[in-house]
């Protein structure tokens, strides 16, 4: 099957349908696309919120992601490594957070408003 543009309204040609020029954009406000097999981008896909078979993925403005659901992992996991100094000078810190030290070579939790070594 061949890939298609899809149809528009050409309002600078009497209304008549036209395929969506390359390099437009298709502005789907309070608009969703259903029931598609597979939907396949060559370039950055932006959403506030990803639904993956019951596990939504959301995310913020200040770059979290937040999981609903349980999350299983298949493969390596890296976090954010930060030297003693640039730790303390973290703010907004919230219990659960989990960090690697490199200054002491240890992971370390945020718990009760303190870090405490996870090992």
């Amino acid at each position: 099957m061949a890939d298609r543009f899809p149809l528009v309204i050409d309002t600078t040609n009497g209304n008549s349908f036209a395929e969506l020029p390359d390099g437009d954009n298709l502005l789907m406000t309070n608009s969703s696309i259903t029931n598609a097999l597979n939907i396949s981008a060559i370039g950055t896909t932006t959403t506030k919120a990803l639904d993956v078979n019951d596990v939504l993925f959301s995310g913020t403005s200040a770059g979290n992601l937040t999981v609903t659901g349980n999350l299983t992992m298949n493969g390596l996991f890296t976090t954010k490594t930060y030297s003693t100094i640039e730790r303390d000078a973290l703010s907004g810190v919230a219990n659960g957070t989990i960090i690697y030290n490199a200054s002491d070579n240890k992971f370390q939790g945020y718990a009760g408003g303190t870090w405490v070594d996870l090992h």
